[in-house]
């Protein structure tokens, strides 16, 4: 079993510091701590700030009586002072997070003590997400003359920690490219542990090239660090995500490609509010999966308070200018085309290009490109244009159901999650249980953005 129970900052504080829960006896029909067992987790509500936080464990098996106790903590709501007797237990606070996270509906009246299996891992794994920490590391590469030159920014700002220079980078591209075409090839044909298989060749041709030179194997035996990969588009087609050195890098890290050359570790986090998301599901009518995913995703947009605009048919390119303007995401999902060199998500009459958009003052922050090709290039080209996160497909995709990986990612970012530690958990949670989809994409711009929905 696991419970909740409100209660203000000020007692929120004294329990973390005293490692006790105190309830007056008089609230006992709202929080029975009697029932309680030890090792149970306990999450408790912060009502003025609307913030959940915990785990707490409880130490005591039932509630112990306090006889007109002096002290704080004094939990609950109302009234809770002056009272005469009250129930306690103790509780361990250690694995407590600093920050909590956002709880919508935050009325003591309303919020239930007790919660489901289902509902305590959901509450778990966000507090466990938003209160990781993570160390910034930046790989600043650059292509010249032939050769590759790396450069590594730690937590010294400005100073370069470590530089290498791997001297044939063409004959690396071209092999890593080789070994993704068998890779695609593997996954289209549904052999999945040869696929794995293949990425780990992959990975660890990155890895022995590029990040063992370069004297970074912490990443993989200790982790903890966030890696932004920066530099020119060549440098971000190289998969960096599933780099290999005994374990895939993003089993112990996140990784994020960066929109340019960094000079410095990246900021902190930065909130987005968001009221309005457009869902462009096959607009060809090719492609049944992407449009039950577009249905799936419309959905849930609305049930989270999110105002979404779906379209589901061919689009004229006369309304392209139209099409992203006062949106705070975009989503689509249907079939990506390169013409020219040039990629770009297939619309019916035409393909759509970022290059397409006029100048825009209010652009979507957050553009996901669920497509069944590559679409890095056409991410790139949107970060220039003034998103801020792109998630998009390295690989390429068959027509088969993502849903349940797409509307994870959106739970998690419509939770309060950092756009890259909800990518980075998605990932890891498909890889522990053999789905492999979300490891054909890779997420680029700014990661730490907390969306936050702003309601009309």
């Amino acid at each position: 079993m696991a419970y909740i129970i409100c209660t203000d900052s000020e007692n929120l504080l004294l329990t973390k510091r005293h490692g006790l829960i105190r309830i007056s006896r008089n609230l006992r029909g709202k929080y029975d701590l009697t029932g309680v067992r030890k090792g149970e987790r306990i999450f408790l509500l912060d009502f003025e700030k609307n913030r959940l936080y915990g785990p707490f464990y409880s130490e005591s098996r039932g509630a112990a009586e306090e006889r007109n106790p002096k002290g704080g903590p004094f939990n609950g709501f109302g009234q809770v002072r002056n009272h005469y007797l009250y129930d306690s237990i103790r509780v361990d606070s250690s694995a407590v997070g600093k920050t909590g996270m956002p709880f919508d509906g935050a009325d003591p009246k309303t919020v239930r003590f007790l919660l489901n299996s289902i509902e305590e891992e959901e509450i778990t794994h966000k507090l466990l997400i938003m209160n990781t920490e993570r160390v910034p590391l930046v790989l600043n590469f650059t292509l010249a003359d032939g050769s590759m030159k790396v450069a590594v920014v730690g937590l010294e700002g400005e100073t370069f920690v470590k530089n290498y220079t791997c001297s044939a980078p063409d004959t690396l591209f071209g092999l890593i490219d080789r070994k993704m075409r068998i890779g695609e090839d593997l996954f289209s044909r549904g052999r999945q542990k040869e696929f794995i298989s293949s990425l780990i060749e992959i990975g660890d041709l990155v890895y022995s090239n590029i990040l063992q030179p370069l004297e970074l194997g912490a990443l993989f035996s200790e982790g903890g660090y966030r890696v932004y990969i920066a530099g020119e588009q060549k440098v971000k087609e190289i998969p960096f995500e599933l780099s290999y050195g005994g374990s895939f890098i993003f089993e112990k890290n996140c990784v994020v490609f960066s929109r340019e050359r960094a000079h410095g570790v990246p900021g902190g986090v930065r909130n987005e509010k968001v009221k309005s998301a457009l869902v462009i599901a096959d607009p060809t009518g090719r492609f049944e999966r992407a449009y039950k995913e577009g249905i799936a995703l419309f959905d849930l947009f609305e049930r989270e308070g999110i105002t979404a605009d779906l379209v589901a048919r061919p689009l004229e390119q006369d309304l392209v200018a139209e099409l992203f303007t006062g949106y705070g995401l975009v989503h689509f999902s249907g079939h990506t085309e390169t013409e020219g060199g040039y990629p770009g998500w297939d619309m019916g009459p035409f393909r759509f290009h970022a290059s397409d958009l006029p100048s825009q003052k209010r652009f979507p922050s957050l553009v996901f490109s669920s497509s069944c090709k590559g679409s890095i290039g056409l991410g790139l080209e949107l970060l220039d244009r003034g998103a801020i996160t792109v998630l998009c497909s390295r690989w390429q995709v068959p027509d088969i159901d993502m849903s349940e990986f797409v509307l994870s990612f959106y739970k998690l970012l419509l939770s309060g999650v950092e756009a890259g530690e909800a990518f980075n958990w998605i990932v890891n949670r498909s890889y522990e249980s053999d789905k492999f989809i979300p490891l054909l994409f890779s997420l680029h711009g700014h990661s730490r953005i907390r969306y936050e929905k702003q309601y009309s």
